[in-house]
Formats: structure tokens, C-alpha cells, sequence
């Protein structure tokens, strides 16, 4: 949601705890929670409200027509289609030209994950729970 980088991440969290003390560890493992300071310096028009605008912010940021084409086909919440199908749904039925497609654009992000064989778009794309 944070619309920032894996790579980036980890040093972004240790200046926001340790230099700009804007936010802090929370009471269970792996959570965090703004600070007093934090509160009043977030803007929470940065926020999204909903799943489906966290999904338009998500788009904007993916590269290629064929790469929003497969999230908006998976973007329903509980829908997950093979490869072969969303091959089939973007005309791009080369597997040399899909792999690395999708690899790069949707999986490298977090953006989806393979359950049982078949493309699903990760938990991160649903703040506010799966539909």
C-alpha cells in the first residue's frame, strides 16, 4: 500500500523508528503503528479506502497493457486462472514472452502468487479482506 519498493523498504522503516521517530514497532510481531509525531504528520488522503481504489493505484503503476489486463482479470478477489488461461485472455500465447512478462510486472512486486498451479493476486492487494 505504501507503493514503495521490497529493496527500499527496510532502510525507509529504520529512518522512520530511529531518526524521524515517526513510527514504532506495535505489540504483536511484524506490525507497526505510527508514533504521536507520526499521526500528525501522516496525510491520510494517501490512504485508500477501499480494495478497488488500492487496485486503480496498483495499475497506474503496472507497465503494459497485457500486465493490467491480467490484474483486472484477477482482481475479483477469489478468482484464480492458469497460466494458459490468462495467456489466451491477453493474446500473448508465447510462453518465451508471457513467463517473463509476468514474472517481472505482477510477481516481482507481490502482486500475485501461484496456488495449486493456477495465478491469484497476492493478500497485499487486498487491504480491506478478499470479496
Amino acid at each position: 500500500m505504501a507503493c514503495v519498493k521490497p529493496s527500499t523498504l527496510g532502510p525507509l522503516l529504520s529512518r522512520m523508528t530511529k531518526n524521524d521517530q515517526t513510527i514504532e514497532y506495535g505489540s504483536s510481531a511484524g506490525t507497526l503503528r505510527l508514533t504521536k509525531k507520526g499521526q500528525l504528520e501522516a496525510d491520510p488522503g494517501d490512504i485508500p479506502s477501499s480494495n478497488e481504489e488500492h487496485h486503480k493505484r496498483i495499475q497506474q503503476q503496472v507497465k503494459g497493457k497485457k500486465a493490467r489486463a491480467i490484474f483486472a482479470l484477477l482482481a475479483d478477489g477469489d478468482r484464480t486462472l492458469s497460466k494458459m488461461e490468462l495467456m489466451k485472455a491477453v493474446d500473448c500465447t508465447n510462453p518465451k514472452t508471457f513467463g517473463p512478462l509476468l514474472s517481472r510486472e505482477l510477481k516481482k512486486p507481490g502482486y500475485i502468487e501461484y496456488t495449486d498451479g493456477n495465478v491469484r493476486l497476492s493478500d497485499s492487494c487486498y487491504p480491506y479482506g478478499r470479496s
